[in-house]
């Protein structure tokens, strides 16, 4: 028993469980399993019109989704925005962090990110898992110039030439081959303008908007005239950066793999949406 759930077995709380069964690591697992067991009875939509006086202990239906997904005012919540934009409700996540800091729950347990506008107005626990942030670029290996090394003539001294060269490439690579393997191993061809965070300088990023306060307040020295641009979901930024509306992203890792795996096809797209992105 952890000291999480002995802290949890002396309270009689509220808390909104994340119904999609997406969590990273076994203790989350097994918090969200026991309750769905002990107190699956009461859907959002019913959770949203009662106080807390008259609710005990409302735990999200796996079923049902609508409080994760629907905007705020299907479920009675208020989320505001200061001044400088800081704290939005667009998500599910911010909904329970904007309900626990007024009084709707006591508990929000869900796979989020610790962001500074939500740990501005509730308090965390220590993090399970940390999530890796990337900055991504569309690369463009294969440009038309590189087809010009095809072009030849269909003289015979040129195709003669052309054949003692290509021999004599072929005897030097063989004979370097085993000495320069290791090092070939490890050299990477540049197909990206970004070799370092600083090379984003004056380029427009692309960045989940969940995200984006805490990129523009920890990274606004390091990356000047940066032009952020919020996306409402993660899925939507790789066809962002291949119609070129951005000159460059940042991805957490699970949203990298995704995508080469091909879940973010669907939603009315084709199904070889992933493959026609550049990588």
């Amino acid at each position: 028993e952890t000291r999480f759930e002995k802290w949890m077995a002396n309270l009689e709380v509220q808390a909104a469980v994340d119904p999609r069964k997406k969590y990273p690591n076994e203790m989350l697992q097994e918090l969200a399993k026991k309750s769905f067991i002990e107190f699956d009875f009461i859907n959002s939509s019913e959770r949203a019109k009662h106080s807390q006086m008259n609710v005990s202990i409302p735990i999200l239906n796996p079923t049902d989704q609508s409080y994760w997904e629907e905007l705020p005012a299907s479920t009675g919540s208020s989320c505001s925005q200061d001044e400088s934009g800081c704290f939005v409700c667009n998500s599910g996540y911010s909904h329970c962090v904007h309900d626990v800091a007024v009084g709707k729950f006591d508990l929000c347990v869900a796979d989020m990110w610790i962001t500074p506008c939500r740990s501005a107005i509730v308090q965390f626990l220590p993090p399970v898992r940390f999530d890796m942030f990337y900055l991504v670029q569309a690369a463009k290996p294969r440009t038309e110039g590189g087809w010009a090394i095809l072009l030849s003539s269909n003289r015979v001294s040129c195709k003669i030439a052309g054949w003692g060269f290509a021999f004599g490439m072929l005897v030097l690579t063989s004979t370097y081959t085993a000495n320069l393997t290791d090092i070939l191993a490890l050299e990477r061809m540049r197909v990206t303008s970004l070799q370092r965070l600083e090379d984003a300088k004056d380029m427009s990023i692309c960045v989940d908007e969940e995200a984006l306060s805490h990129f523009t307040q920890t990274y606004h020295t390091l990356l000047e005239n940066v032009t952020w641009r919020p996306v409402k979901n993660s899925r939507d930024i790789p066809q962002l950066l291949h119609d070129a509306n951005c000159g460059a992203a940042v991805m957490y890792q699970a949203a990298i793999d995704r995508m080469h795996a091909g879940e973010f096809a669907g939603d009315g797209r084709p199904w070889d949406y992933d493959c026609k992105i550049r990588k």
